[in-house]
């Protein structure tokens, strides 16, 4: 065999040999996994452990390594012990506080329209979600008002022009938590007929729960007294210091430095 054919030979071992170890996966050093200094430590990573089976929750909070931390205090859910009413189609105003998602009230017309959950007392609340049902998807406009024992209502908070779609929840918090016996949601505006899937009311019954709720402790200062059944109270945003009150007849009255005036605004 001439000395040109052994060069061949061997050059394609050399190369036979070289492909055979770039297909061997590159592996770090034993030194590196066991070294806490490397520069760039291997990680590993768990996953992270499933809570306990729950009812109702706030909304978990996640800590630095992306896993929920046990949320502070459990809510119950109070609307599904209540009655549903509603503008239209109301024999079926009890499928939005049944307690189950799968199934809705739908006024089968389009805005206005309105819902109405009468809880089955005065409970200490802290939040309410609304479950959206709606196609098709689009903006819309409603209003959250809240039922007191008084027998009056009042406007708490106001979705307006917002993009809502099938699926998504509405959620509002009550800081401080409010004594409240009815929840009803008008809709104002919005592409499809108005339907809620369902609506969930968190607190507690009202009176000696209070005392378990973490709530601010707040006291109470008399300020003026002669009103008629009071029903609402709002300052005049101007500096003045004047305060207006609502009287349950239909007079505002004004409030200054702790003095009732005789006149009433209107």
């Amino acid at each position: 065999m001439t000395r040109g054919w052994v060069f061949a030979i061997g050059l394609l071992a050399v190369i036979a040999a070289a492909a055979c170890v770039s297909r061997a996966p590159l592996q770090p050093p034993e030194s590196a996994l066991k070294s806490s200094a490397s520069p760039n430590p291997i990680l590993k990573t768990e996953p992270c452990a499933s809570p306990a089976p729950v009812a109702l929750q706030r909304p978990a909070v996640r800590d630095d390594t992306g896993c929920p931390e046990t949320p502070a205090r459990l809510r119950a859910n109070v609307a599904v012990g209540g009655f549903g009413r509603a503008s239209a189609n109301e024999e079926s105003a009890h499928f939005a506080n049944d307690g189950n998602p799968d199934s809705s009230w739908n006024a089968n017309l389009y805005p206005m329209q309105w819902l109405s959950v009468s809880l089955d007392g005065v409970y200490l609340t802290d939040g309410i979600e609304l479950d959206v049902e709606q196609t098709p998807a689009g903006r819309t406009t409603h209003e959250l008002w809240l039922g007191h024992p008084s027998g009056t209502r009042t406007l708490y908070k106001r979705f307006t022009d917002v993009y809502t779609e099938q699926g998504q929840t509405l959620a509002v918090d009550f800081e401080p938590p409010v004594r409240i016996n009815e929840v009803m949601i008008l809709t104002l505006s919005g592409p499809s007929w108005v339907a809620w899937r369902e609506v969930r009311v968190f607190g507690v019954k009202a009176g000696k729960a209070e005392e378990a709720v973490e709530a601010p402790r707040w006291k109470l200062n008399k300020i003026s007294g002669g009103l008629d059944k009071p029903v609402h109270v709002t300052h005049a945003g101007d500096g003045s210091g004047r305060t207006f009150v609502v009287e349950h007849p239909g007079r505002i009255r004004i409030i200054k430095d702790g003095v009732l005036s005789d006149i009433p605004f209107l």
